[in-house]
């Protein structure tokens, strides 16, 4: 009768120590699967008993990491041009937004560089749109080369590229303007036969610091950037 008693009393506490660990291991999936959803992805689901959820959490675990990793692949992609893999013009108009607001902030001015290549269109008829593609990523890695850690180059669109600024001056921008525009002068393209071009640009330069809005600073750059291209290119205009 002892016996049978104990054994009963046994198998009551092992029925209910598993079922206590199958609830707490269905509740922790069921957290994470709540945390997932709420935009949580770091943190993992840590499951040992039973070896059934302890599989099934580590299959999410997994999942979880993929879908993270596409994520931040497509928030790459959303905000890099293609090409030349310079920031794009989606991002440019965050980080110009962005800028403008913090230079309210400080009471610090920045400066935006609008880019045009010289002639390039007639650069791509005479040596073809591969030429041309190849012009621009060699380009692009001169104007970021040229860029300190806390500027910002983007390509704006075409043979159009942008630069900001923050923390500048007049006369530093200026003279970081001109110095981009002699590196691009200096630096000659490689043709896909291995020949060498000269490719120019043309730099309006907008310098904030009033209380102005962002299609008005983007516009101010673009006149500027107008005017060095109707006088005579391979210069920089700074916007007034």
């Amino acid at each position: 009768a002892l016996a049978a008693t104990l054994a009963v009393i046994f198998a009551a506490t092992g029925i209910y120590i598993i079922d206590r660990a199958l609830i707490s291991s269905t509740d922790k999936l069921v957290a994470g699967a709540m945390r997932f959803a709420a935009g949580d992805r770091e943190r993992e689901i840590d499951v040992q008993v039973p070896p059934e959820l302890a599989s099934v959490a580590d299959a999410f675990n997994v999942m979880t990491k993929q879908i993270v990793r596409q994520e931040r692949a497509l928030a790459t992609a959303a905000r890099t041009d293609s090409l030349t893999g310079l920031h794009n013009r989606r991002e440019f108009d965050r980080v110009l937004a962005d800028q403008i607001e913090t230079a309210k902030d400080t009471k610090q001015s920045f400066a935006l560089l609008m880019l045009d290549l010289d002639f390039f269109k007639r650069f791509n008829d005479e040596y073809g749109h591969p030429a041309g593609d190849s012009a621009l990523v060699q380009i692009a890695e001169v104007i970021a080369a040229s860029a300190r850690e806390s500027d910002h180059v983007f390509r704006y669109g075409g043979e159009e590229f942008a630069m900001i600024l923050p923390a500048m001056r007049h006369d530093r921008a200026v003279a970081a303007a001109e110095r981009l525009r002699k590196s691009v002068e200096n630096t000659p393209v490689i043709l896909p036969n291995g020949d060498r071009r000269t490719i120019t640009v043309s730099i309006g330069l907008m310098l904030y610091g009033a209380d102005t809005s962002q299609s008005q600073v983007v516009g101010m750059a673009d006149r500027a950037l107008y005017e060095a291209k109707t006088g005579g290119r391979n210069a920089v205009k700074v916007a007034t």
